[in-house]
């Protein structure tokens, strides 16, 4: 892995509609993990709204990664927290996409933090594949 890679994270048919809170709490998971600490550098993406929009404030937690070990870091400590868990338990969807390539973790995944990298650098795998406009 060359230079730094922008990982976006978020979660997709959270089922109780309160994506805010659940990228908030994993932002500060995240920010908090000390396995992270001055190795991944995390920040919370506000969504583009207008002044009376009512919708979601956040749009994504955002990492820059530098190698492929802090990558896969991040993938284990996404995996591992309690707003991921919660999320997947009410039937969300984790989405984590770099460089345009997306890939979903449906609820109950048997996908491993190295098969995430994998499909994230282009492996094969229909999960990997980058989103239809």
């Amino acid at each position: 892995m060359e230079g730094d890679l922008d990982i976006r994270i978020g979660f997709d048919g959270d089922s109780d509609g309160d994506d805010d809170s659940a990228l908030a709490a994993l932002y500060r998971w995240l920010a908090r993990d000390d396995d992270l600490t001055g190795e991944v550098e995390i920040s919370l993406v506000a969504a583009d709204t207008e002044p009376e929009w009512q919708g979601s404030v956040f749009e994504v937690v955002n990492a820059v990664v530098t190698n492929a070990l802090s990558l896969t870091s991040l993938i284990v400590a996404i995996r591992n927290s309690p707003p991921a868990r919660r999320a997947e338990d009410e039937g969300g969807t984790l989405r984590i996409e770099a460089r345009g390539v997306v890939v979903t973790v449906p609820p109950g995944s048997e996908l491993s933090a190295e098969e995430i990298v994998a499909l994230l650098r282009g492996g094969d795998g229909t999960a990997g594949q980058p989103e239809e406009p």
